[in-house]
């Protein structure tokens, strides 16, 4: 329209001024492309750049630096005006601050779901926050990977609340460790989150925390997902992994591969396998959908794998 042809012409000298420093300018106008239909119109859009030069470099340099952040903020392209009003852009946040701050984005939540929607929310203005810092040289790479770190320390804990609230479980003698790059503070804005739960006592009593924590981190939605969880990394290698699996009628079972203490029934159902066993070994290095042929009981069955944990 002429208006959208209007407000184009006064941000094109700023789109121009960021396109020149940009890496890869022509990629950058393909998000810049898909970010005008993602909001609420290429008119409204092309007029809030017109008004807000800054906007246009924000968005030209977010744009170059990851895919990751483009989606982000092609799903909450509203978010690009509280980036060019805020006035805390920069602030260091520690990890207690990112845990109160999520909890009370999502405070008004009236079930599980709900607050999964507004933490995420929460977690990806953060993200686009240190994003911008980061690109825009307010804070150094290791300020920034720590502050990333810390930021998903906090929604862990937050989702450790969250989900022992909701299943009415204390979580006192529940804890979860951060490995790889999490547990060294070196997280990046795509990076998996590589966990390890401990306990006091039976596990038992835990399982249906840890499964809805993943499940929560993991699991996505409308609206993304918070991190990818690898659960793999444990003192003996893969044993120690929870697998879920049916039988050929349909019997849903869950077997916890462990270094021993094989034939133990915890809560929930769940068998403890050692990977010297028949079964443990069958059941080693198994996905989601690969089949078990295996003698049990005497007998000739299939097990199906429905989900490794």
């Amino acid at each position: 329209t002429d208006s959208q042809r209007q407000s184009l012409a006064r941000s094109m000298p700023a789109l121009l001024a960021a396109l020149e420093e940009a890496a890869t300018p022509d990629q950058s106008l393909v998000h810049l492309d898909q970010y005008l239909h993602s909001g609420p119109g290429p008119e409204q859009t092309l007029a809030y750049l017109a008004d807000h030069p800054r906007a246009v470099e924000i968005l030209v340099r977010l744009f170059v630096g990851s895919s990751y952040l483009t989606q982000v903020l092609q799903q909450n392209p509203g978010y690009l005006a509280r980036l060019t009003q805020y006035n805390q852009l920069s602030e260091i946040k520690s990890r207690e601050q990112f845990l109160h701050e999520g909890l009370v984005a999502c405070a008004a939540a009236r079930d599980w779901s709900a607050a999964l929607t507004e933490l995420r929310r929460f977690q990806k203005w953060e993200l686009l926050r240190i994003a911008t810092c980061d690109k825009f040289g307010l804070l150094d790479f290791k300020a920034a990977t720590l502050q990333l770190s810390l930021l998903a320390d906090g929604i862990v804990q937050a989702l450790v609340q969250l989900a022992s609230q909701e299943l009415r479980i204390d979580a006192g003698e529940f804890c979860v460790l951060a490995m790889g790059k999490l547990g060294g503070e070196e997280l990046n804005y795509s990076s998996d989150i590589d966990l390890v739960f401990l306990c006091e006592g039976d596990s038992g009593r835990f399982l249906a925390l840890a499964q809805r924590l993943i499940r929560g981190l993991s699991d996505p939605s409308a609206n993304g997902f918070f991190y990818r969880v690898d659960m793999r990394l444990r003192p003996w290698g893969r044993a120690g992994a929870l697998v879920e699996a049916e039988d050929e009628d349909g019997v849903a079972l869950a077997y916890l591969l462990a270094p021993d203490g094989g034939g133990t029934k915890l809560a929930g159902g769940v068998q403890v396998v050692t990977p010297a066993s028949p079964l443990g070994a069958a059941l080693l290095g198994k996905r989601a959908g690969d089949e078990v042929e295996l003698k049990l009981g005497g007998r000739p069955r299939v097990l199906t794998i429905t989900r490794v944990w």
